[in-house]
């Protein structure tokens, strides 16, 4: 089985079909992670930023539609009770939500990217490599 996050290429819904085609039926999830900051392609002029209830509405719209009825859908990016509340009240199928930073009670955020390989840039979109300054 295979879980994939999605935030990496800003193209949450494109890139989710691209692997539901390639893994098939060993697709168990998608992940989706877009960071409150950014906008994902699904959306013409910007107008929602980060996982919303829309981009998931349309994800499992367009799983649904690719045979990908099997594929659960995790969310995760600054979750915590109110916008989990949020979800659920306007329908959204979630099927998994990932809550992180707003279980612990330390007040520190901060994720672990890959952002350069053998000296190629990888980082997903909204994140770069800076190099350190003394």
């Amino acid at each position: 089985a295979v879980v994939s996050t999605q935030s990496t290429g800003n193209d949450v819904i494109g890139d989710s079909i691209k692997l539901l085609n390639y893994f098939g039926k060993n697709l168990f999830g998608v992940r989706v992670d877009t960071s409150p900051n950014v906008s994902d392609k699904f959306f013409c002029n910007d107008e929602e930023y980060g996982v919303t209830p829309n981009l998931i509405k349309k994800l499992r719209e367009e799983l649904d539609k690719n045979n990908g009825k099997h594929v659960k859908i995790i969310v995760s990016s600054g979750f915590n009770y109110l916008k989990i509340k949020n979800f659920e009240k306007r329908g959204t199928p979630v099927d998994i939500y990932g809550v992180g930073a707003s279980i612990l009670k330390i007040g520190i955020n901060f994720t672990g990217d890959c952002v350069k390989i053998n000296g190629k840039e990888k980082a997903k979109f909204g994140r770069r490599y800076k190099e350190m300054t003394k």
